[in-house]
């Protein structure tokens, strides 16, 4: 089964980045029906279409010294029909601020 990596940059509530903070999370699939801002109304994908919203993987990582990080999971949607998205729902564990941090 092919992989999708995910990059993501995390900050804290000055802005300053997430540096070598923990990440945890969890990955969900979620259809995007809505998919064309553009076309307010319209619905996009099959309609008959079951089981697009679901659990993917659990997230436990460590950021770099930007506050970056990257989130691979498997493909689990190359047989759909319908446009989808991916949510990240996380979380930072025990915040670290990061060196010249006016707020550190």
């Amino acid at each position: 089964m092919p992989t999708s990596p995910l990059a993501l940059a995390a900050l804290i509530s000055t802005g300053a980045p997430a540096s070598g903070n923990q990440l945890q999370g969890k990955l969900f699939l979620r259809p995007l029906r809505d998919a064309v801002a553009a076309l307010p109304g319209f619905q996009f994908g099959d309609i008959a279409e079951e089981n697009l919203s679901r659990s993917l993987d659990e997230v436990q990582l460590t950021l770099d010294e930007k506050g970056h990080g990257e989130v691979t999971t498997s493909s689990q949607w190359q047989d759909s029909h319908s446009p989808l998205q991916v949510v990240l729902q996380a979380s930072l564990l025990g915040i670290r601020r990061s060196p010249g941090d006016p707020y550190g």
